[in-house]
């Protein structure tokens, strides 16, 4: 050991159980003088120093035996304590706590897949009113009454006289846009036998919210037009 040290003062010291590494508690020392202080080059206060044998350093409840170092809660697996840090970097239970927290997306997921369903049919109706042939345009909203996915959009058309045409020029689940060309769709792809099913297949929106369908109704001569939208899906089902 080299005979010119820096006193740094006195502090606790604690030892891996395991591994035996010693570990400097850098938050307890009590600091000295530096370089040449004569509380460690030799001087009296050395041995009479009263920090270096006080409770704090040897014999103290908080080295041996101390809660906060071995079976605390806070030390390993503490979900209160152990954060979102990212693993490795020094929170030993950070992997813990992300398992843990893995589990519980997990069991709420399994917890939405138990969730009983039942076939269902949200609708909406719209009409423009001509004076004469022309083209005019609509937009409904459908409210749902309950939680809703969707399997299915079925589109009619229909008129008071003359002959009357469609199309559907924008689609959205509550915010969510699922289909809009200002050039429209024209409603027969959303007929009856008509293969549009993956348009809105698995779409899903809460109860209270509105299902928005918007696009044009083409009329021959005066008449009242009405258009129909059908949306065939699932709604949770009751509880016995």
């Amino acid at each position: 050991m080299s005979s010119k040290l820096d006193y740094l003062g006195t502090g606790r010291v604690y030892g891996d159980r395991h591994t035996r590494e010693l570990v400097v508690d850098t938050d307890s020392i009590r600091r000295g003088e530096f370089a040449g202080d004569e509380e460690f080059s030799g001087g009296d206060d050395w041995d009479d120093d009263p920090d270096f044998g006080d409770d704090d350093f040897e014999g103290d409840d908080d080295f041996e035996g101390d809660d906060d170092f071995e079976g605390d809660d806070d030390f390993e697996g503490d979900d209160d304590e152990v954060g979102d840090d990212v693993e490795g970097e020094g929170d030993f239970g950070a992997t813990r706590r992300r398992k843990k927290t893995k589990g519980r997306t997990k069991s709420r997921r399994r917890s939405s897949k138990s969730r009983k369903w039942a076939k269902t049919l949200v609708n909406g109706v719209a009409s423009a009113v001509f004076g004469a042939a022309g083209t005019l345009p609509f937009s409904m909203a459908i409210r749902l009454q309950h939680d809703f996915k969707a399997e299915d959009l079925k589109v009619t058309v229909s008129t008071t006289a003359g002959t009357a045409s469609g199309t559907i020029t924008s689609v959205f689940f509550g915010d969510r846009l699922i289909f809009s060309d200002p050039n429209g769709v024209d409603v027969s792809l959303f007929g009856a036998t008509a293969f549009t099913k993956d348009l809105v297949k698995g779409q899903n929106l809460g109860g209270g919210r509105d299902i928005l369908v918007a696009g044009n109704l083409e009329a021959s001569a005066a008449a009242t037009v009405t258009a129909r939208a059908a949306f065939i899906g699932q709604k949770p089902a009751p509880k016995c």
